[in-house]
C-alpha cells in the first residue's frame, strides 16, 4: 500500500506560480519591550510556525488522530477558514504556500 502511495505522489506536478492556503487557529504572543516598558506583542503565526500545530495541541479530525499533526492545504482562502472550523471570536492565521514550498513538501 505504501509503495503504491509513494508512486502516486511522485506523479504530482506543481505548476510555477501555483499557491495553496493553510489556516491555523490562534496567534503567537511574543515578549518584548517598548523603551523601558515590558510588554507582549500579538503576531499571527508565520513561516514554519504556521505549517502545522504541535502534536500536543491537535485534536482528532476526519483524517487524523488526536496528537497527530497534519498539514491541510486549500486552494482558496475561504476553504482554509472552513478547514480549521473557525468559531465566532476565534483568531486565525493564514499562510500562503507557493510552488517552491509545495515542491519541497511533496517531493521529500
Amino acid at each position: 500500500m505504501l509503495s503504491i502511495l509513494k508512486k502516486e505522489l511522485k506523479k504530482i506536478s506543481i505548476k510555477k506560480g501555483y499557491e495553496l492556503y493553510h489556516g491555523r487557529i490562534g496567534k503567537m504572543i511574543v515578549p518584548g519591550a517598548i523603551d523601558d516598558y515590558n510588554t507582549q506583542f500579538i503576531m499571527p503565526y508565520y513561516g514554519r510556525t504556521i505549517e502545522s500545530a504541535p502534536p500536543l495541541y491537535t485534536s482528532g479530525g476526519r483524517f487524523n488522530r488526536a496528537g497527530m499533526s497534519y498539514l491541510y492545504l486549500a486552494t482558496d482562502l475561504e476553504t482554509s477558514f472552513e478547514e480549521v472550523h473557525l468559531q465566532v471570536g476565534q483568531e486565525c492565521s493564514v499562510g500562503k504556500a507557493g510552488d517552491e514550498y509545495l515542491a519541497r513538501v511533496f517531493c521529500m
